[in-house]
């Protein structure tokens, strides 16, 4: 009976210390593996890359598509210059409790004139690094080109155009995502639009797109013919109960208009690029003269002056 009695106390004492060591076992694991949790669930989210704005350098876990990228800018001071005189331009249609307010000028000939609507398309507005590559935007712009008999060409472009319609004294403007670093030393830009977004069909585009309505009630003509690079109407009597308005148009491929104006620029990565210009309206118009020259000998001449009517101001890195 004692025999009996001591191996029971003994496989007491084993279980007794099998539990205790579970015990122990689970005391440690338990809490050490909720640290664990916490710890995975703590981990910090951000942005992986490094050519994003918003890049986490201390970030431990990948986010999901929250990288936010830099763009390329555009602000456009707009003036009218004239000896002794550096303005901006008005335009203020009449409405019912007031009459229209231009800005009024005088062209080669001593004539007034002035601007009642100034339109133009500004597009492929690139940076040109040391190695002579063009940086374009990342956004594609899907077209869809009328091929005649009902059959279209469904296709992508670069999304890179702009539409400055009656600026006030500035403009800004953003072309789309700069994702890109380096040294550059050329800035690129077409007055007008190019290739197949010249003959794309304007009522594929979502409102406001500068391709599409409201600006293609004035400035698209048809498939064949696509865009009015640029419109202006002006005054030829101004101020006058019949201010005798005259519509100049500029448009096919002929009168492209590629505008490069050297820089010196370092872009970090992760930065966008800030343009700042300026553009002599008046300077457009230098040696015309409104009485006595045709629509087409107007637009000749403007298309000659264009280039010289834009300074560059400054090109720099942007957040």
């Amino acid at each position: 009976m004692k025999r009996n009695s001591a191996i029971k106390m003994k496989g007491s004492q084993k279980n007794s210390l099998v539990y205790f060591f579970w015990s122990i076992r689970l005391g440690v694991f338990i809490p050490l593996f909720s640290m664990l949790l916490g710890a995975c669930a703590d981990r910090r989210e951000g942005c992986f890359d490094g050519f994003a704005s918003n890049y986490d350098l201390a970030a431990e876990k990948r986010c999901s598509d929250c990288c936010t990228y830099p763009k390329m800018l555009l602000e456009i001071r707009h003036r009218a210059i004239q000896p002794g005189r550096d303005s901006i331009i008005v335009f203020a249609p009449a409405t019912s409790t007031s009459p229209a307010v231009f800005s009024t000028y005088t062209d080669a000939g001593g004539n007034p004139f002035a601007f009642q609507e100034l339109r133009f398309y500004i597009s492929n507005f690139w940076l040109i690094n040391t190695k002579g590559d063009t940086i374009k935007m990342l956004e594609e712009l899907p077209v869809f080109v009328p091929l005649g008999l009902g059959d279209t060409l469904r296709t992508t472009v670069e999304n890179n155009v702009q539409i400055i319609a009656n600026p006030g004294p500035f403009s800004t403007t953003t072309f789309g995502t700069f994702r890109k670093a380096g040294d550059f030393t050329k800035l690129r830009f077409t007055l007008g639009v190019t290739g197949l977004a010249n003959k794309s069909n304007p009522a594929r585009y979502a409102l406001g797109h500068p391709l599409g309505a409201p600006s293609n009630f004035v400035m698209y003509r048809s498939p064949v013919l696509g865009y009015n690079f640029s419109r202006f109407v002006l005054q030829r009597n101004p101020g006058n109960a019949s201010p005798d308005p005259i519509e100049i148009l500029i448009n096919n491929s002929s009168n492209l208009i590629v505008i490069e104006k050297p820089i010196s620029v370092n872009i970090p990565q992760g930065f966008g690029v800030n343009v700042i210009m300026r553009v002599d309206h008046l300077l457009w118009f230098k040696g015309v003269n409104v009485k006595t020259d045709n629509v087409d000998a107007i637009a000749a001449k403007v298309v000659a002056n264009l280039p010289q009517s834009f300074q560059l101001i400054s090109v720099s890195k942007s957040q």
